[in-house]
């Protein structure tokens, strides 16, 4: 009687021998994710930070070609329509002299959206240079400009900044993102600061300076892109307390002269006698519900970017 004998275990070496390649499709599918992936999985999960970008890039279209196809002029008068309310003609209403609401307001959005993007660049920039400086130069550097960040923190912003008004006979576009920017670069100082200090001794720093790689690569090439998230967030929520900053200034008769530059807050300044009488309630509720509807989406956004951008959340997946 024969026994049917166990079967040999296969030579590894053989086996791998004649194992077919693997082809490029199969060595992508176990590659991990890239960085781009991995923040857009995560963003994309956030559903109020989709919600935010897309309300934003919709107003932002607006504003830029909402006056380019209106069939009226900002200022254009219509004497039949003196404050009419909203129609299917004028969306908005129209206001004193019958100006297209719809109108101003689109236009006045261009400015608004500059000065949120405008102060939130100069600020970040300022703010992400002179906190690597202080942090990776130290000694007397980081004690200067220390000092100075307490400063500027330490003087009273609103008061300044009504001083400054005050003392321009008219201010633009340019002077009010220039006075909001110096008055709000502080807080990344300090961040970035401090990230640099923690990060200045690790080992890569240490290996580009025994390499002889110049100050300046150090700070850009190695220190910078550890503190991009920190640096997103602090941008994009400055861009909306900018927005309420200028509309504050300008509801007090501070802010952009509304004959160079007209902006959503001075549209409701303008309007401030119809707010305590109660009436024409569209002058008012249509600008205010853009300022806080834009607000409302750069949180949004600048929530899920400091979710997304999360070092301790992220996790590298095999792709599907």
């Amino acid at each position: 009687m024969t026994t049917s004998e166990a079967p040999q275990p296969a030579d590894p070496a053989a086996a791998a021998a004649t194992a077919p390649a693997a082809t490029y499709d199969e060595v992508t599918a176990v590659r991990g994710r890239s960085q781009w992936e991995i923040f857009w999985k995560r963003f994309r999960r956030h559903k109020l930070g989709m919600i935010g970008a897309i309300g934003l890039l919709v107003i932002t279209l607006a504003a830029i070609f909402g006056p380019i196809i209106s069939p009226y002029e900002f200022d254009s008068p219509d004497l039949t329509n003196l404050n009419a309310e909203p129609s299917r003609s004028h969306p908005f209403g129209t206001g004193e002299l019958g100006e297209d609401q719809l109108t101003r307001v689109l236009l006045a959005g261009r400015v608004s959206l500059q000065v949120g993007l405008f102060t939130a660049l100069v600020a970040t920039a300022i703010g992400t240079v002179l906190g690597l400086m202080a942090g990776f130069i130290g000694r007397f550097t980081d004690t200067s400009i220390s000092r100075l960040t307490d400063l500027f923190l330490a003087a009273p912003a609103l008061p300044i900044l009504i001083v400054v008004s005050l003392t321009f006979e008219s201010i633009g576009l340019l002077e009010i993102v220039l006075v909001l920017a110096l008055l709000s670069w502080m807080p990344l100082t300090r961040i970035v600061r401090a990230n640099a200090l923690s990060l200045k001794e690790r080992e890569f720093v240490q290996a580009a300076r025994a390499m002889g790689a110049k100050r300046s690569r150090i700070l850009f090439r190695h220190l910078l892109p550890n503190s991009v998230a920190e640096i997103v967030v602090f941008a994009t929520l400055l861009v909306a307390v900018s927005i309420i900053t200028e509309a504050t200034l300008s509801f007090l008769g501070l802010g952009i002269n509304p004959a160079r530059d007209p902006s959503w807050g001075n549209l409701l300044s303008t309007q401030s006698e119809n707010i305590l009488a109660g009436q024409y309630w569209w002058l008012t509720v249509f600008p205010g519900l853009f300022i806080i509807t834009t607000v409302l989406f750069v949180n949004f956004v600048g929530d899920a970017l400091r979710d997304a951008l999360d070092p301790h959340g992220v996790t590298f997946e095999a792709k599907e």
